[in-house]
């Protein structure tokens, strides 16, 4: 795609330009200071360091001009194909100069001549030297002006990867040194009387000296005008022909790195003001023969009576002109194809403006030669030339049309040829080759690095190396380059710890837990310490460090691994379950003081050898009840009864019954009571007896029982017989006596017996 619009683009160009010449010097990346006439922008990235123009002329020539001192050189004759041919057209460029600048932008100062004689139509019969052609028509005109350029130009490349955009302006000073004009529109021959009649009129500068060198510097007109032009670069593969210089990828002056270029350029935008002399006469029978006219343009004037002038300035515009070009690498031995075409982009009274040109070629470049066989067609005659373009070295000279050698139908000779002094560019110079200039470089004879100035710094640490304190060894300007990797401020070749932030007083290595021993050496590093314990803490001070002290925080001693043994038992506290009282080993550290086997704490008798059921407590009787329960502890008993004995069974303890050898109730202390009746067949009788019984087992008499005592006295009138036995039988019996007297009932006791008591109750109704 991009090779057919390349294509397309030179096309366009070439079947649609309109120019004026063609010099290839101007042209190529060694145009050199030759680039300001056409483009300034060639300048730039130039393949020229400097150059010198010592002199450079372009000549064109035309059968149909006339010697005239007016124009340098105009009086030399061309003859070719017996045809004479005169200088039209000369372009002197003077001493000139350009330099290029390290990053290839350039500029230059230069001097330039321009002149150019044209007639039109057939007025070139009546200044010839050759017989008139008496059916021609003698009118038209004939205009000769000469003009010297001062010129200051300026280049600069934009680099854009595989873009590149050369941009170029000139400023230039001009100055008219000749500007004359001869013509009429109503000018006959009179063939019968050999005599011209008609209107005649003529220009001329107020100053028209004939031309030499030296008037050159004499000028009776002044302006200025500007110039402008580009040149696009298309680099495809620029990589391969730019070069790293100080940071900046530039392209490499030696070679043409692009594919195809574009140039665009317009020139003299401006105007001068020119003084003129204008003059017309009326010529009435002027007698006329060939070659009376072939002579100076004053002595012309004279002889046709243009002498009465007047003066008046006018501006006229400068003869401003577009060119265009287009070119094409044709592979990588230096060929290349181009199109070009110049026309002229404002009309101007000056005859400079020179034939409109398109123009293809071929073209071989090199540093020192160029070589080119352009084919040139006028956009006026539409003829065609081909030409020639040799430079070599210091030297070059060329024609746009060498076939008219051979052809009358070419058109009118011309060519070029020039002399200048001049040095190749090359890369900005880096002795080194470490892409740093030698004019940046601060460390010429040594390949550096552009961030350094072009001094190494091998260790990447962005200190050069002559600056750098340890230049293996990246490191921080801090520490002069010196590499301190855990950033204590102690490089790491005198720091003994590099990887871990440290003091100088330790060698960079730390001390964690501020001890005054560094932790390479401390065996508790991150815990302060005597050096006598190897910097491991001893918080309690009983000699054994906090690691190996089961009691840190409390003083002890190194056999309790650093605890206290409060109650001197030998058993360190943290392992006493009573650490303030001496124990033993089996009871973790509590006290048995009775030595039953039992811990004080879980004895309920500590001072008393006793009996793990009972908590510690003896049983002296050994009658399952411990001796602090045992009412008796001292003889076997019940355990119903706290340990007394029960001989006779009846729930009563001995020491509480009464009647010990007899079951007895408990009411009666342990003696039995029994009730006899004195008729067992009286129910009733059986009844009372029974009750009675019943309330003296409990040593208490009810009221209803003495209220049927008395009714059943009353109603039957009998006596009642009651036996009791037992040590309580007095208790019983004053009981039942005073219970009855005071219910009214006369007692009368029958016998009573120590152990068996017999009570008989009279009731005599009283």
């Amino acid at each position: 795609m991009k090779k057919f619009y390349i294509i397309a683009v030179f096309l366009s160009l070439y079947f649609s330009a309109k120019a004026q010449d063609l010099n290839l010097h101007e042209l190529s990346r060694s145009s050199g200071v030759y680039a300001i006439n056409v483009n300034p922008a060639n300048m730039a990235n130039s393949r020229l360091r400097w150059m010198f123009n010592v002199g450079t002329a372009s000549i064109k020539t035309s059968p149909l001009v006339n010697a005239n001192s007016n124009l340098p050189l105009n009086n030399l004759k061309l003859s070719l194909k017996k045809e004479d041919y005169q200088f039209s057209t000369i372009d002197l460029l003077g001493p000139s100069f350009m330099l290029q600048l390290p990053k290839g932008n350039a500029f230059a100062i230069g001097t330039r001549f321009r002149g150019a004689q044209t007639i039109s139509d057939n007025f070139t019969s009546l200044l010839s030297s050759e017989t008139i052609d008496l059916t021609a028509n003698l009118n038209g005109s004939s205009t000769i002006a000469g003009m010297r350029d001062y010129v200051f130009s300026y280049a600069h490349p934009i680099n854009y990867k595989q873009h590149l955009l050369k941009l170029g302006a000139s400023y230039k000073l001009h100055s008219l040194v000749n500007y004359s004009y001869l013509g009429s529109s109503n000018l006959s021959f009179d063939a019968n009387q050999g005599v011209i009649n008609g209107n005649i009129e003529a220009s001329t500068s107020e100053s028209n000296p004939n031309f030499s060198f030296g008037n050159i510097f004499k000028s009776p007109g002044h302006g200025s005008s500007l110039d402008f032009g580009f040149v696009y670069e298309f680099r495809p593969k620029y990589l391969s022909a730019d070069y790293k210089m100080d940071g900046k990828d530039l392209p490499d002056p030696t070679q043409n790195g692009y594919l195809a270029r574009l140039g665009f350029s317009i020139t003299d935008i401006g105007t001068i003001d020119v003084p003129f002399q204008v003059a017309s006469n009326t010529l009435n029978n002027y007698p006329f023969e060939a070659g009376d006219l072939n002579k100076s343009y004053n002595q012309i004037r004279a002889d046709l009576g243009l002498n009465n002038t007047s003066n008046t300035t006018q501006k006229i515009n400068l003869p401003s002109q577009k060119t265009i070009f287009a070119e094409i690498k044709l592979g990588q031995n230096g060929w290349h194809f181009g199109v070009l075409s110049k026309t002229s982009a404002k009309a101007s009274l000056l005859p400079l403006a020179r034939q409109s040109i398109l123009a293809a070629y071929p073209r071989y470049e090199s540093n020192g030669l160029e070589f080119s066989v352009p084919v040139v067609k006028n956009q006026s005659t539409k003829k065609i030339g081909v030409g020639f373009h040799l430079r070599l070295g210091v030297l070059l000279f060329g024609s746009e049309n060498m076939n008219a050698l051979w052809s009358k139908n070419a058109m009118p000779p011309s060519f070029y040829a020039g002399f200048n002094l001049m040095n190749l560019a090359n890369k900005i110079k880096d002795l080194d080759d470490d892409a740093v200039s030698d004019r940046k470089d601060k460390c010429k004879d040594t390949p550096g690095l552009w961030s350094q100035l072009g001094c190494p710094d091998t260790d990447g640490d962005g200190i050069k190396d002559n600056e750098d304190k340890c230049p293996e060894h990246a490191g921080p300007a801090e520490t002069g380059g010196c590499p301190d990797t855990d950033g204590d401020g102690i490089f790491d070749s005198q720091d003994g710890c590099p990887n871990i932030a440290g003091l100088a007083e330790f060698n960079g290595c730390p001390d964690t837990d501020g001890d005054g021993l560094p932790d390479d050496e401390d065996e508790c590093p991150e815990k302060a310490g005597p050096e006598e314990f190897g910097g491991c803490p001893d918080s309690d001070g009983d000699g054994l460090i906090d690691s190996e002290d089961m009691c840190p925080d409390i003083p002890g001693s190194k056999i309790h691994q650093g605890c206290p043994d409060t109650d001197g038992d030998g058993i360190a506290d943290p392992s006493d379950e009573c650490p303030e009282i001496a124990g033993i080993l089996d009871f973790k550290g509590c006290p048995d003081t009775d030595g039953d086997g039992i811990k004080d704490a879980d004895d309920t008798c500590p001072n008393l050898p006793g009996l793990a059921k009972f908590n510690g407590c003896p049983d002296m009787d050994n009658d399952g009840v411990p001796d602090k329960d045992d009412q008796c502890p001292e003889t076997a008993g019940e355990i119903d009864l706290a340990g007394c004995p029960d001989i006779d069974k009846d729930k009563i303890a001995d020491k509480d019954d009464m009647c010990p050898n007899v079951p007895g109730l408990s009411a009666l202390k342990g003696c039995i009571l029994t009730a006899p009746m004195t008729n067992e067949t009286d129910s009733t009788a059986n009844a009372l007896l029974t009750n009675l019984f019943m309330d003296m087992t409990q040593l208490d008499i009810s009221s209803g029982t003495i209220e049927n005592l008395k009714s059943y006295q009353k109603e039957q009138n009998q006596l009642l017989e009651i036996e009791f036995k037992g040590n309580m039988a007095d208790a019983i019996l004053s009981k039942l006596k005073n219970s009855l007297e005071q219910a009214g009932i006369v007692t009368k006791v029958i016998s009573s017996d120590s152990e068996i008591n017999t009570f008989q109750y009279n009731w005599t109704g009283e």
